[in-house]
């Protein structure tokens, strides 16, 4: 669902309002898989994605076949300058990325962090100049040493 007029205005109560009266798909997973399709396959925006830092809103949990996300992610990774995902899920202590869809996107991420409201949001944003500057697809690489590191705890 596309929400970027919806998302115009700086009164988040009303853009909060705006959206819930237009997305109607928001149950039962997500299909950014047909989204990176639709943005990587449209000439008009593909040039907004290269070189650009790319950020995902999503918890990663695929409707059906999660591999357009995977070539999409994948994708995206190699044009933009960065790709980072962030994932409500994520923001959970116990959260690893293990669903098939999170561990195929995994390898072309960047960042993957949890965000789920606008203080989490903010900490995030506050990382990209990190993110930005840091080794490319760094993300699987983190979320290995955190797993190793809390086998060895």
């Amino acid at each position: 669902t596309r929400v970027t007029e919806q998302l115009r205005t700086a009164d988040v109560d009303r853009a909060l309002d705006a959206i819930s009266g237009i997305v109607l798909d928001a149950d039962a997973g997500t299909s950014i898989g047909t989204a990176l399709d639709g943005l990587l396959g449209n000439a008009r925006y593909r040039p907004l994605v290269r070189g650009a830092l790319v950020v995902v809103l999503s918890d990663g949990l695929e409707r059906g076949d999660c591999e357009a996300m995977i070539r999409g992610a994948h994708r995206l990774g190699l044009l933009g300058h960065r790709l980072v995902w962030w994932s409500p899920l994520a923001c959970r202590p116990g959260y690893r990325p293990v669903t098939r869809g999170m561990q195929g996107v995994l390898a072309s991420l960047d960042e993957l962090s949890g965000v789920r409201d606008l203080d989490s949001a903010l900490q995030a944003v506050r990382r990209l100049p990190v993110t930005a500057s840091g080794p490319r697809q760094g993300a699987a690489r983190a979320w290995r040493a955190a797993r190793e590191a809390e086998g060895a705890t």
